[in-house]
């Protein structure tokens, strides 16, 4: 007998949901990609077309996670896979 969880990720992943799922959990776990001292500054606002918006604080963090960003796309890659998000948006 399969368990739960290996029935609803061939579900997932099936029904092509996986990708959308994958998408969630940067939203969800947005604080432990990120940290505590950037996720309290920033919002993960969306992910449309590989491109993951995020709504910032003030300019003045915006410009400082220019710097970020690199460092955020890879760990998002190291979790999701190398085409999860493209690239990402301060706003």
């Amino acid at each position: 007998m399969k368990s739960l969880n290996v029935v609803l990720s061939k579900f997932f992943k099936e029904s092509g949901m996986d990708s959308a799922l994958d998408r969630y959990s940067i939203l969800r776990d947005w604080q432990e990609i990120v940290g505590e001292r950037v996720a309290n500054v920033t919002t993960p606002d969306r992910v449309t077309h590989g491109v993951l918006f995020v709504r910032v604080q003030s300019d003045a963090w915006r410009h400082e996670l220019i710097f970020y960003k690199p460092e955020i796309l890879r760990t998002i890659r190291q979790r999701l896979g190398e085409a999860a998000i493209k690239d990402i948006v301060w706003f």
